[in-house]
């Protein structure tokens, strides 16, 4: 029988034993179901059943997505889950047949607002942001979730906030969403004068100090009250936004708006968007690890609401994420904060410079990827206090 990897055993606390084998990872967890005798009580339903209930019953939620090939395994079996709703189900299957279009979103953008603002990128300047903490970047690069794509997509949400931070010369920077200090660390490294605030509901609560440059705290994006208004230079949000489920969006965009000093910036890193507004679930922290109906009933309503696309996507760890079209990007973030002045940006590389020149001197097979920056990869809104 086959022993649990250091990852399951990690994450689960337990071992995944059923029918008396060990299921080690997702590869075991197909043989498994693969090897169904199709006899009474023995189909692959039947197996899939077991998987899916020791998921729902046990505490599985920490770092599931490291448990090697688990992804792989939801992506071929989650439909056959009986803990989706079988209405969620059908829309996810109908949704396959309606494109995002996340070009047509810019077109009407431009349209209405006028031409997308372009931001450049200079790859030495990014890889002085990526090299400036070797630890933090080592640290990064353990933990990647995805590809060295993602890698650069990270730290170029760093490095845009990074920039504005020195042009601004902002001195109290609040960060939300900031479960992960290394942003913190890195723009502390370049200004020894900057304050930052990291919020996270994962943090204990209250507002603690870290460092001497670094405090933390637990709280919902949506209330923020233990600062005081006015008083913050910086907010970024990096890859954070788009998982605020219900109306949590726009309540968080309510307290920006508070917090931000008059001519104060906040920058949504990257923005996503689609010509059809679109909902995003993980299967796997929806419906298995959360025993509650809390994501069943936000997606459902958020689908009456805006007739929106759904799709599951096993490749994000977050339980929810939305990709705004034009109808919600002005009514759930334009129109709620009228006193900030909203900008569409989109990133690019210097003309003079090829990133393909440019890697990681301790890797160079990380190749910055220039079409991470193509129009329609990576784009962000700049909120300015008037």
């Amino acid at each position: 029988m086959k022993r649990l990897s250091n990852v399951f055993s990690q994450s689960t606390g337990s071992k995944l034993v059923i029918d008396g084998e060990v299921l080690s990872d997702g590869h075991a967890m197909q043989a498994y179901v693969k090897a169904a005798s199709g006899k009474d009580k023995d189909t692959v339903q039947d197996r899939l059943l077991k998987i899916f209930t020791y998921f729902r019953e046990n505490d599985v939620q920490a770092d599931w997505y490291r448990i090697p090939g688990l992804r792989v395994f939801f992506d071929k079996y989650i439909l056959s889950c009986p803990f989706i709703p079988n209405d969620l189900k059908e829309a996810e299957v109908l949704s396959r047949a309606i494109a995002p279009n996340p070009r047509g979103f810019l077109q009407e953008w431009t349209q209405k607002f006028g031409a997308i603002e372009r931001f450049e990128i200079d790859p030495k300047a990014l890889l002085e942001t990526i090299e400036i903490l070797p630890d933090v970047k080592q640290d990064f690069l353990q933990k990647n979730l995805h590809s060295h794509a993602y890698f650069y997509s990270k730290y170029t949400e760093w490095h845009i906030t990074r920039c504005y931070q020195k042009s601004l010369k902002a001195k109290q920077v609040v960060d939300i969403g900031a479960a992960y200090n290394g942003f913190s660390r890195t723009l502390a490294a370049f200004d020894p004068n900057v304050q930052i605030t990291m919020v996270d509901l994962g943090f204990p609560v209250g507002l603690k100090k870290t460092t001497q440059q670094i405090s933390t705290l637990g709280a919902d994006a949506a209330d923020m009250s233990v600062i005081k208004s006015g008083t913050v230079d910086l907010v970024c949000m990096h890859n954070a936004f788009e998982h605020f489920a219900g109306n949590s969006d726009v309540e968080c965009l309510k307290e920006i708006s508070r917090l931000l000093k008059p001519g104060g910036v906040a920058l949504i890193t990257p923005f996503f968007f689609a010509q059809k507004h679109s909902v995003t679930l993980s299967p796997a922290p929806s419906f298995l690890f959360d025993r509650t109906s809390t994501y069943t009933q936000i997606v459902r309503k958020e689908l009456e609401a805006t007739d929106a696309r759904l799709d599951f996507n096993t490749r994000i760890v977050s339980p929810f994420a939305r990709r705004y079209d034009m109808e919600t990007t002005v009514s759930r973030i334009i129109e709620t904060v009228p006193d900030l002045r909203v900008v569409l940006k989109g990133c690019d590389f210097s003309e003079t410079d090829s990133p393909q020149k440019h890697s990681l001197p301790d890797a160079p097979n990380m190749e910055i990827d220039p079409r991470l920056y193509e129009l329609t990869h990576f784009n962000f809104l700049e909120f300015t206090k008037t």
